[in-house]
């Protein structure tokens, strides 16, 4: 891929990401660092908006129409801001209280985002080569069939993936990248440098707007900014591993989302209106017949009609809605993310709401009681069957101390490096003393309970196989993916761990005559954490990045080896439109569909099933049986596509770990059925036989004769 043709496409992306939730924040009054961190949120929200219009009213799913219905959902927000601009305007727009981002963070978020983007264009080759994993050949078809189908509709769009079958799977992600007019590897690359990009700009959005309440607006706070975007940006268990071997882009899309949206929901409930109690028994509160009472009621009704009529509250409420129906429509896992990193506050807030109501005794009893079966009845019945579905990826094969000490250093699963856990450690260590610190002053709750709570699942899915194992099912009992939500807590803790030390040694000099400037302290923080953490995540994010992309070092095996590549797009050329080719999946037939747009019984790496799963048993004696003929010739098989080279050319891994095991299968359709169409060995002088790719064409005319 060309490099221009690659920063377009990263552009395009950055603009969709960014671009509809900064135009919903401004509308709905937020500024500064929480609009920075909330627009991805509402940018989902605005394309959850567009894609659910179209699926309802049957639109096709073109750029002609989508951009349309992007900018119908936007302009409300921007229109009804815009008439409260004009002069004599007596309606008056919310502005949420401003902390803005100086020039110096965004530098700073400039620099963050090169480190966190560089080893993946190295190991990307600046996009010249393909992924290779479960969830990205997926991920890629799904982009294909999206563009083909035209449809905005997972059940339409995607149902060859599924077998036939109409099942929903959230596409937000797909819906948006397939309008963009680059190949469906370019444009999934580009969105995962978008990604890399982001996330240091996010986090230090979402830390200063957390630590403002403890230092104000002030150079800690800026500084606590700056440190939160670095272990952003040397993060390996997110997002250099979302990027490469856990590469699940509406999850990862949907974790970028997450900080913003808690940001926004702590605002909302900081600037809530207060109205002043004080205590039965306090000598200081006014007599009911007092006639300062009186007074005191009229200035609180007041001061709470003022901020109600300022409609902050509704307006905040609103963009909640639109962030939250936008990061769980393109992956309702999302919702359960939230429920770890906000769950405490709310049922805390929840049972003080309950006790201060002033209700019937049997009504607040009953009617909590409504609530709770009501949401577990539909929770039975719309996520119960999923939920245990997703309960077959249990993994009894755990080490919990292993596990743990791997997200104590930020060392992701897979090859061993030397650099990783320098960083990690000296984050996660700032981060247990920036914990310790507020939990002892009663500060930033919110924050502590989401970063213990994160821990605690985490460490469920890490161990071993038991009954609170199961706890993690709405996270596929992957510890993998609790990671980024206990890195999303750290990071602030961690970068007020080092402000809290940075002060300490500031102390410490001046009480002994060694006068030092507080930017010296933090410079040298800086320098220190960038020797300990580049000379190592740099080289081990590029490790895991090859992982995924390098043909030589796909961990979970080679599917697309370079030359393989190349005979695909020769022969790709010479296939008729119509052409559908039979092929083991393992074997990389996918990419003839990704790559080139021609059809493959077998576009992902699923299992077989139906009809599918019925022949590959029936080819196993080396013969096609009626039924097996008269299946190809209803789905219009034309060609047969083969790869007998097990070593990939000698890669690391060669033979892909397909994790479907059946007795007595086999995809090899029989000899007579076959004429060699081309070839491509890839050891020529094995004298063995032939090692390399073929493609035949299939005489269905010969078939059961």
């Amino acid at each position: 891929m060309e490099p221009f043709a690659l920063l377009a496409a990263i552009l395009l992306v950055l603009i969709s990401l960014t671009l509809p939730g900064w135009l919903v924040a401004w509308g709905l009054g937020l500024q500064g660092a929480l609009r920075a961190a909330v627009a991805p949120a509402l940018s989902l929200g605005i394309w959850a908006g567009a894609v659910w219009i179209a699926i309802g009213l049957q639109l096709p799913w073109r750029v002609w129409l989508a951009l349309p219905l992007v900018a119908l959902v936007v302009i409300p927000f921007v229109v009804g801001r815009l008439l409260t601009l004009r002069s004599g305007s007596k309606a008056v727009w919310p502005r949420v209280p401003r902390t803005s981002l100086p020039r110096g963070l965004w530098v700073v978020a400039g620099v963050c985002a090169a480190i966190s983007v560089l080893p993946y264009l190295i190991g990307t080759r600046l996009g010249a080569r393909v992924p290779q994993t479960w969830d990205v050949v997926f991920h890629l078809s799904a982009i294909r069939y999206t563009r083909e189908t035209g449809s905005a509709s997972p059940w339409i769009a995607f149902t060859q993936l599924n077998g036939g079958r109409q099942v929903y799977y959230p596409n937000i992600f797909h819906n948006i990248v397939a309008l963009l007019p680059v190949s469906p590897v370019a444009v999934f690359e580009a969105m995962m440098i978008a990604v890399l990009v982001l996330w240091p700009l996010i986090i230090g959005a979402f830390t200063l707007q957390a630590m403002v309440t403890l230092r104000g607006a002030s150079q800690s706070s800026f500084t606590m900014s700056g440190l939160a975007m670095l272990g952003a940006a040397l993060g390996a268990n997110f997002p250099a591993n979302y990027v490469a071997n856990l590469a699940t882009p509406p999850y990862t899309l949907s974790l970028l989302a997450t900080p913003g949206l808690v940001a926004l929901a702590v605002s909302m409930h900081r600037l809530r209106p207060v109205t002043v109690r004080y205590p039965r028994s306090s000598k200081s509160a006014p007599s009911e017949d007092s006639p300062t009472s009186g007074a005191l009621k009229q200035i609180q009704k007041r001061a709470s009609s003022a901020l109600l009529s300022s409609q902050l509250a509704p307006w905040l409420a609103l963009g909640i809605f639109v962030g939250l129906a936008g990061v769980v429509s393109t992956h309702p896992s999302s919702l359960f993310n939230l429920v770890l990193l906000l769950g405490v506050p709310v049922a805390v807030l929840t049972v003080r709401g309950w006790r201060e109501w002033q209700a019937a005794r049997s009504v607040k009893i009953l009617l909590p009681l409504a609530v709770i079966a009501a949401v577990a009845g539909a929770s039975w019945l719309v996520l119960i069957p999923r939920l245990r579905a997703m309960a077959s990826f249990a993994n009894p094969n755990q080490n919990l101390w292993t596990n743990t000490w791997r997200m104590f250093a930020d060392y992701p699963k897979g090859p061993f490096n030397l650099g990783f856990g320098v960083s990690g450690a000296l984050f996660s260590l700032a981060a247990l003393y920036g914990l310790v610190t507020l939990l002892r002053a009663g500060r930033l709750g919110w924050l502590t309970s989401g970063f213990i709570v994160s821990w605690v699942f985490y460490l469920l899915a890490a161990g071993p196989v038991w009954p609170g194992y199961f706890l993690t099912t709405p996270w596929y009992l992957q510890f993998s993916r609790l990671a980024p939500l206990v890195l999303m807590c750290e990071l602030p803790l961690a970068s007020f761990g080092f402000v809290l030390l940075l002060e300490r040694l500031e102390i410490k000099h001046l009480t002994s005559n060694r006068i030092r400037g507080p930017q010296w302290f933090t410079a040298l923080l800086v320098v220190v954490l960038l020797v300990a953490s580049l000379g190592g995540t740099n080289w081990g994010r590029f490790e895991v990045v090859e992982g995924a992309y390098n043909p030589q070092k796909i961990i979970r095996g080679t599917m697309l080896t370079g030359s393989e590549r190349d005979f695909i797009h020769r022969q790709a050329e010479t296939l008729p439109d119509d052409a559908l080719i039979w092929a083991a999946p393992y074997n990389g037939s996918p990419f003839w569909w990704i790559l080139e747009g021609k059809h493959v019984v077998f576009p992902s790496l699923s299992w077989p099933g139906g009809e599918n799963l019925e022949v590959i048993r029936d080819l196993h004696d080396g013969i096609a049986s009626e039924q097996t003929c008269n299946y190809f010739k209803k789905i219009g098989v034309t060609h047969y596509f083969v790869d007998t080279d097990k070593t990939a050319a000698g890669a690391r891994s060669g033979d892909y770990a397909w994790l479907w095991r059946e007795k007595n299968v086999s995809f090899r359709l029989p000899d007579n059925l076959l004429t060699k169409v081309a070839e491509n060995p890839t050891n020529p002088q094995d004298l063995g036989g032939f090692v390399g790719q073929r493609l035949y064409k299939v005489n269905l005319d010969a078939c059961a004769k």
